[in-house]
């Protein structure tokens, strides 16, 4: 799946250190060499093999070269591109197929080994891959780190990344008015120094930020940019994900038609380049379609398909989101006692990966349920709740939608008070 070149070099530069050790060639050592050289020659998986069988040669390889400490050689097995649809190195292959822990194995073993700017490489991929785990108090660890190095190499491409790091983070914790800044800040510099890949992906995560907010036309704006420079480059799993996206905001507009096909084209591209957070994602908004329509049957199959894919990937937030999504289906049909134990899954894992928005949205659906089962006291807490989230963190929507319920709630509980 490597590249000739890529495994010859490989190969090349282990002959040589074998041929001219560094240090006395144990036993042991030459174990390893020979091991890691079996694994790059002679691994063949099998053509029914998943994805990570696919890649375990150079997996095993790379913590053979480890044990050597041929840290270089592992970097460049890191960063070697496969020939896969999507063309990306090996570590950012695992993470378009999901493989969260493996990816971070790799960028553990490497850190505090290379140079600095192989360093902001293993800390920007560390960050992201404990972002998709929602870890988010190790992303600001990593940002901390990222940010000293950033320092020293006063890069400009790695202050973008770094801006974008943060921006992502404080989204998924409900602080949109910060992520906005970060993007906006990075989407600034990109476009000032010409990095189109830069711009790419920052309009994409400044659309996903105003999203959030309601801001639709602002997001739409966004994600239409991010279609066109993503085809201009040639990155189909940015594509992929500004697919998503206007789906989302077609969505939103109302806009339904229009919206589902962005989802079955981003559908189907995550399915022909592997890409199973995208699947997971596309699946989950053709979801929230056909739960808009009251097509209740079609939106519990696509939203169960893409809760079994983001379980399988471990990707806790697309699973809270998925579980709210299903608490309002059970809800519009009436299945309140069925809604309200899913809602509570999903409230679980909004607290657990500290998603405020989340955390507030379902807090507001729990509420509407208590309150159509007329248990309005506890409506009125959950609704109370969220509204303060939605307050805090600037979400203006969620707020209307909130004081609007809970002037509802509060009437049913004074309209059964005896006069």
């Amino acid at each position: 799946m490597l590249s000739a070149l890529a495994t010859a070099s490989i190969e090349t530069a282990i002959a040589a250190a074998i041929a001219s050790p560094s240090k006395p060639l144990t036993s042991r050592l030459r174990a390893h060499y020979i091991a890691t050289l079996q694994w790059l020659k002679r691994h063949q998986p099998q053509p029914t093999a998943t994805n990570l069988e696919q890649v375990r040669g150079y997996l095993e390889a790379f913590h053979h070269l480890c044990q050597l400490e041929q840290w270089e050689l592992a970097y460049t097995l890191l960063e070697a591109q496969l020939e896969t649809p999507t063309q990306e190195t090996l570590h950012n292959q695992l993470g378009t197929w999901g493989y969260s822990s493996e990816r971070i194995e790799l960028y553990e073993a490497l850190l505090g080994q290379l140079l600095p700017d192989q360093e902001a490489l293993l800390l920007d991929g560390l960050g992201h891959t404990h972002h998709a785990l929602g870890r988010y108090q190790e992303v600001f660890e990593c940002c901390q780190r990222y940010a000293a190095i950033a320092q020293i190499l006063d890069e400009p491409v790695r202050w973008m990344r770094y801006r974008g790091l943060l921006g992502i983070t404080h989204h998924a914790l409900g602080n949109y008015a910060e992520a906005i800044a970060h993007h906006q800040a990075r989407l600034d510099l990109s476009q000032s120094l010409g990095q189109l890949e830069e711009e790419m992906n920052a309009l994409g995560d400044l659309g996903i930020a105003h999203y959030s907010l309601g801001a639709y036309t602002e997001a739409r704006t966004c994600h239409e940019r991010q279609l066109t420079l993503s085809c201009q480059i040639g990155n189909k799993v940015q594509k992929g994900q500004a697919l998503g996206s206007l789906g989302h905001v077609c969505d939103a507009m109302g806009q339904a038609s229009e919206a589902i096909t962005f989802y079955e084209q981003h559908l189907a591209l995550a399915r022909t380049i592997g890409d199973r957070l995208g699947e997971c994602g596309s699946l989950s908004g053709l979801g929230n379609v056909y739960k808009n329509q009251n097509r209740y049957e079609e939106a519990l199959t696509v939203y169960q398909a893409a809760l079994a894919i983001a379980r399988d990937i471990h990707h806790r937030r697309s699973e809270g989101i998925i579980l709210s999504n299903l608490m309002g289906v059970h809800s519009e049909q009436g299945n309140y006692e069925q809604a309200y134990e899913v809602g509570l899954s999903s409230l679980a894992i909004a607290r657990e990966t500290q998603n405020r928005g989340a955390e507030a949205r379902t807090l507001h659906s729990l509420g509407l349920i208590l309150k159509a089962v007329q248990a309005y006291e506890e409506a009125l807490h959950c609704l109370a709740t969220a509204l303060d989230t939605f307050e805090a963190i600037g979400d203006i929507h969620g707020r209307g939608c909130g004081l609007l319920n809970n002037f509802w709630v509060q009437l049913c509980i004074s309209s059964e008070m005896p006069i």
